[in-house]
C-alpha cells in the first residue's frame, strides 16, 4: 500500500501516519525529513528540489509499502509512484494553531519568545500556518 496523508500543519498528518505505520508495520515517511536540511534552529533551510526528490525516490524504491506524510503536491509527477490512497486531514484553524503553538513550546522552550530572532521565526511560521488554504479542487478525468 501506497498511502499519502496530507493536511495543514498541526492538522494530525504525523500523528495518524506514525501510528497507522506502526499499526501496520510500514515505514512512514516525513516530507519534513527531505524538504528541509538540518539545521539549528530547524526548518528553516530548504533542500535543493532535486537532491529532496533523489533522497526520497531512493528510499521509495527499497520499499513496495509506505505511508507518506505531508504535501509533496508540487515535487513533481516523476517522484511519486502512483498512490493508493490519499487522505486529506481537516481541523477548524483556532484548533491546529492553538496545537502549532503547544508544540512549538514543548519543542523549543521560552527559547521561542525570549530571543529577538526565535521568535521572529515562530511568528513567522504561524503566520504561514494560519494562511493555510486547503488544496484547490483537483481536476476530474473526463
Amino acid at each position: 500500500m501506497k498511502l499519502h496523508i496530507l493536511g495543514a500543519s498541526g492538522s494530525g498528518v504525523t500523528t495518524l501516519g506514525t501510528a497507522l505505520a506502526h499499526q501496520l508495520n510500514l515505514p512512514y515517511l516525513d516530507s519534513d525529513d527531505y524538504f528541509w536540511e538540518a539545521s539549528n534552529p530547524p526548518f528553516t533551510k530548504r533542500r535543493n528540489p532535486d537532491q529532496r526528490n533523489h533522497l526520497i525516490s531512493k528510499l521509495l524504491s527499497n520499499h513496495n509499502d509506505w505511508i507518506l506524510g505531508g504535501s509533496v503536491l508540487h515535487w513533481g509527477d516523476s517522484v511519486f509512484p502512483t498512490f493508493d490512497l490519499i487522505v486529506f486531514l481537516w481541523i477548524p484553524p483556532e484548533i491546529r494553531l492553538e496545537r502549532l503553538k503547544r508544540r512549538e513550546l514543548d519543542r523549543y522552550g521560552n527559547i521561542i519568545f525570549s530571543d529577538p530572532e526565535r521568535n521572529a521565526l515562530f511568528e513567522t511560521f504561524l503566520n504561514w500556518a494560519a494562511d493555510y488554504i486547503p488544496i484547490p479542487e483537483l481536476p476530474t478525468e473526463p
